[in-house]
């Protein structure tokens, strides 16, 4: 790797294309991903209560038969909001996910004159083999980046969950693979998703599925700007001195 040390200019003055980078990754994550989230999930609960709300007065004076089945109704209004709930969160985890890995390929890609990229990076994973490219090409040290590395690599096993196997965290088995137990009940499901990731799971048995909270997804976008912000600073100094240096080329 070139000796590109130094930073005349400061973390975040003069030519900056990396401090670009994350500004508009800030932007796409809140306007393509939190906003599009948060209005359909407003959409549907104000779809949902209009409905409860044009039965509302015909509760009054009902009869005890009326008003069961009114209330039934309602029940029936909001029958597929937490399904849809979940998958909207399921999809918003796998956006995050892939504009994440988008843009730190793109600063990856847009530094190649700073430092060649030596093929294939070693790692489970696209953001591991990032990682690794990183810290080979840049000589970056992201141990303390340890915290926010990990959750990410957990939302992106969650995200191949989402993807490969349709949100389901129990998975039929292969037929060689079922089995009948001791207790003489039928072992045909894999539920190690469920069981390694159990705050990302609701349901139990064959009925669970993959759910992301907006909580978790807003702690993964946190998490995905600290890391895009961090390598942004990183890399802005050698970006400078390469331009510096080409500069007294020409010269």
């Amino acid at each position: 790797m070139n000796d590109f040390s130094g930073n005349p200019f400061g973390s975040w003055g003069e030519r900056d294309t990396y401090r670009h980078t994350h500004d508009k990754f800030n932007q796409d994550v809140h306007v393509l991903i939190l906003w599009p989230l948060h209005a359909a999930m407003e959409h549907l609960k104000a779809e949902a209560s209009q409905e409860d709300a044009k039965l509302e007065p015909h509760i009054v004076g009902a009869s005890a038969e009326e008003h069961d089945a009114i209330i039934e109704q309602q029940d029936l209004n909001w029958q597929y909001f937490p399904e849809q709930e979940r998958f909207l969160q399921n999809m918003a985890l796998v956006g995050l996910l892939s504009h994440l890995i988008h843009t730190l390929r793109s600063m990856a890609r847009d530094s190649e004159p700073l430092a060649t990229r030596q093929g294939k990076y070693k790692g489970q994973g696209e953001l591991n083999q990032l990682w690794t490219e990183f810290t080979e090409r840049f000589e970056l040290d992201f141990s303390h980046l340890h915290t926010q590395i990990s959750y990410l690599d957990r939302l992106r096993k969650v995200r191949n969950q989402i993807v490969h196997d349709g949100g389901d965290a129990a998975v039929l088995k292969p037929f060689e693979m079922r089995d009948i137990t001791k207790d003489g009940t039928f072992d045909m499901y894999d539920t190690s998703f469920a069981k390694d990731f159990p705050e990302f799971t609701c349901g139990s048995d064959y009925n669970a599925q993959v759910v992301v909270t907006e909580e978790q997804i807003e702690q993964g976008i946190d998490y995905s700007l600290q890391i895009v912000k961090w390598i942004s600073e990183q890399l802005y100094p050698l970006e400078v001195q390469w331009l510096k240096l080409r500069q007294s080329k020409v010269n």
